[in-house]
């Protein structure tokens, strides 16, 4: 849901780092990230653990309506209606 600074672990290296090196890499397939509706989810590592961090999405605005319809009718309708 909302933004979390340190994220959800989803590795958890055991191993004590200052005497094993973790040369682990992990990504997400695709665009390299989740979205969960209004949330980005992206795997970043820190200090040799792996979280996924989450950013709110802001949807683009809706485009303009282009062009704006025409109340009248073209070609004029043959024969014209009686109103």
């Amino acid at each position: 849901g909302e933004p979390i600074s340190t994220g959800i672990k989803v590795v958890d290296f055991a191993a004590d780092p200052t005497q094993f090196q973790n040369n682990a890499q992990f990504s997400l397939a695709g665009s390299g990230y989740v979205n969960m509706g209004a949330y980005d989810y992206t795997l970043v590592e820190d200090n040799n653990d792996w979280y996924m961090r989450s950013q709110e999405v802001t949807p683009p605005p809706p485009p303009d309506p282009d062009p704006t319809p025409d109340p009248d009718p073209t070609p004029d309708p043959d024969p014209t209606p009686d109103p």
